[in-house]
């Protein structure tokens, strides 16, 4: 195919996979509004008490929006039958919600200050080796899978471009773009609004009643994607939303980061502030 062949069909492949998989499409498109209302209901608290201060907090954020755009990103690729080139961004979604949950549930300042400032890390020695519990097999694996997409292997990218031909990989990737929504989702509710941030934006705003609502309609999307999926497929999803046990940070360890990546003076400050409050965030996930 020429360039200009290449360009008319993507242009058409939009409307005619929308078609062909409307449900999925639709519950993408569901999902991903909700999540952003969420968010904006809910965004205006992180200014509340100094909370902007914690490396956590901006690093939270910064994985939710990034995350949303990759998330519209992949859906528009493979509406142009571009399966191949979404699956490049599948991992780094991932990589996204396994470190934001990870510095929430150990309460890492540290991690989130070294990828603030851009220092590699490595998701196996630095996160999925210090999860004792649960067994993360499957959350493994995947990432091991679409580590395979980023690079040049026989696995990536792909050859033929005609949705005729592509009616499985497109699926396939459709409804991997719904699960990495339903994990999205419980990053958002668990661990970007804590229970400050929803008290404050309660009370102070006028969002409460349609935040429930926007929670409701959440819960029922997400039913409704775990009904398509495999056994592995919801094991994946529970893997990832479970409450997770990780190894303390060792005195020793904590004492040499701290002297490579010290904390500034208002991050120390909002640490003291808001300690006693915000870290042991709710489930809003809970509420539904």
């Amino acid at each position: 195919m020429t360039y200009s062949e290449r360009n008319k069909h993507q242009e058409e492949s939009i409307d005619r996979i929308t078609t062909a998989f409307n449900d999925e499409t639709k519950l993408i498109e569901d999902f991903f509004d909700i999540q952003q209302k969420l968010f904006d209901n809910y965004f205006f608290a992180v200014m509340n008490k100094g909370r902007i201060h914690l490396n956590s907090t901006k690093m939270f954020c910064q994985a939710f929006i990034k995350n949303h755009n990759l998330i519209f990103s992949s859906s528009l690729l493979v509406k142009q039958s571009l399966y191949g080139t979404a699956r490049v961004l599948f991992r780094q979604i991932l990589e996204f919600l396994i470190l934001a949950k990870y510095v929430s549930v150990a309460d890492d300042e540290l991690l989130a200050r070294k990828w603030l400032l851009g220092e590699p890390i490595h998701l196996t020695n630095d996160v999925f080796n210090k999860i004792k519990n649960p067994n993360i097999h499957e959350l493994r694996a995947t990432y091991k899978a679409f580590h395979k997409y980023t690079h040049a292997a026989s696995g990536s990218v792909q050859i033929h471009f005609k949705r005729e031909k592509l009616v499985d990989e497109l699926h396939h990737d459709l409804v991997w773009i719904l699960i990495l929504l339903v994990l999205n989702y419980h990053l958002l509710c668990s661990h970007v609004i804590t229970d400050d941030m929803k008290y404050f934006a309660d009370y102070w705003g006028d969002k409460e009643a349609e935040s429930k609502q926007l929670r409701k309609q959440a819960k029922d999307l997400k039913s409704k994607v775990i009904k398509k999926l495999t056994s592995s497929g919801r094991k994946f999803i529970r893997e990832y939303v479970s409450s997770w046990e990780v190894k303390p940070v060792s005195a020793s360890s904590f004492e040499e980061s701290i002297k490579q990546y010290p904390l500034t003076a208002e991050e120390l400050e909002a640490r003291k502030h808001l300690s006693d409050f915000i870290y042991g965030s709710k489930n809003l996930e809970a509420d539904e």
